[in-house]
């Protein structure tokens, strides 16, 4: 009878550890690459790339989602006005990203132009001496090299 009851408890406890894992956030960080080629492929897979500061962050109760409100500063990839709203998981093991009301922050983010998100696992960050300002800069001036130098 113990030996049941035993494996009864190993089972679950072995069930609910797989859950655990299975609700967890995991990136797989390429360390390994240069800055500059992680930037470009950020670039590459991301819908906009730019700098804003956090106006409002507002979490939504009927979702898991927190929607961020951002004054745009500056665009490196898809231009908007004046202010650009994009969402996020709320943390934990949604990868959502955290930000707060008065920061600038660097986002690379995915999804329709006008449904945008963000997490964790992108390289949006702190704009704070961020290393990829500078890739960005690099990569925008040989783009408009390229398109000026092209045939009419």
């Amino acid at each position: 009878m113990n030996k049941i009851i035993f494996t009864i408890f190993f089972f679950a406890f072995i069930t609910v550890l797989s859950v655990i894992n299975a609700l967890a956030c995991s990136c797989v960080p390429q360390e390994s690459e240069s800055i500059e080629k992680q930037v470009k492929e950020a670039y590459t897979n991301s819908t906009a790339v730019f700098v804003g500061e956090v106006v409002e962050v507002i979490e939504k109760p009927d979702t898991f989602n927190t929607e961020v409100k951002f004054k745009n500063v500056k665009s490196w990839k898809n231009e908007f006005k004046d202010s650009v709203s994009i969402t996020t998981g709320r943390g934990g093991g949604d990868c959502g990203y955290e930000f707060e009301v008065g920061k600038k922050y660097l986002i690379y983010a995915y999804g329709d132009k006008g449904k945008l998100g963000t997490n964790i696992c992108t390289r949006t960050s702190d704009f704070e001496s961020n290393k990829d300002i500078a890739f960005l800069n690099k990569m925008k001036k040989i783009k408009k090299s390229k398109i000026k130098s092209s045939p009419k």
